[in-house]
């Protein structure tokens, strides 16, 4: 037979646990309502697009490129009173297996696995370049980026545009 104090002490350990999982759906729900750990992420499709996000929402723009040939991606221009940009632009060569971003120095750096047995490791294969910015506050932005040669101004170089809704 159970002592009332077993049972006062099974009642404690329920309410405790339910008080938990209440706690836990609240900041949950918190997280959700400010748009914390909130991810967008854009290809190459979504060029010229419309997005919405919300205040606090971490973009990021993942593109191909292949600067072997001299060209690569940078930013022309962004919305600096709305969105702010997240280290520097990030490459990850098509054959690396991993890549650390070092935000808050930042930069990025590449940590280069061994390739898959039986693969190898091109020259001049192209990889994927990696910007990220944040949204930080409400109204609408705009990211541009530019594919060119750094020493070459033609007008003919491609870009990448979008606007994004922050709430």
């Amino acid at each position: 037979m159970k002592s009332l104090r077993n049972v006062y002490e099974e009642k404690q350990v329920g309410i405790m646990s339910k008080k938990r999982l209440v706690l836990s759906m609240m900041l949950a729900m918190t997280m959700v309502s400010f748009g914390l750990g909130d991810s967008l992420r854009l290809t190459e499709i979504d060029n010229g697009r419309t997005n919405s996000v919300n205040a606090g929402s971490e973009i990021k723009i993942v593109l191909e490129g292949n600067p072997t040939t001299g060209y690569s991606w940078d930013v022309a221009s962004f919305s600096t009173n709305r969105l702010q940009q997240i280290g520097a632009v990030a490459y990850l060569p098509f054959f690396a297996r991993k890549m650390t971003a070092l935000a808050s120095q930042g930069s990025a750096k590449i940590a280069s696995q061994s390739e898959q047995p039986g693969e190898k490791q091109r020259v001049g294969v192209g990889g994927k370049f990696m910007f990220r910015f944040k949204a930080v506050v409400s109204g609408q932005g705009h990211v541009k980026l530019i594919y060119r040669r750094s020493w070459e101004t033609n007008s003919s170089d491609k870009t990448y545009s979008v606007i994004f809704e922050i709430r």
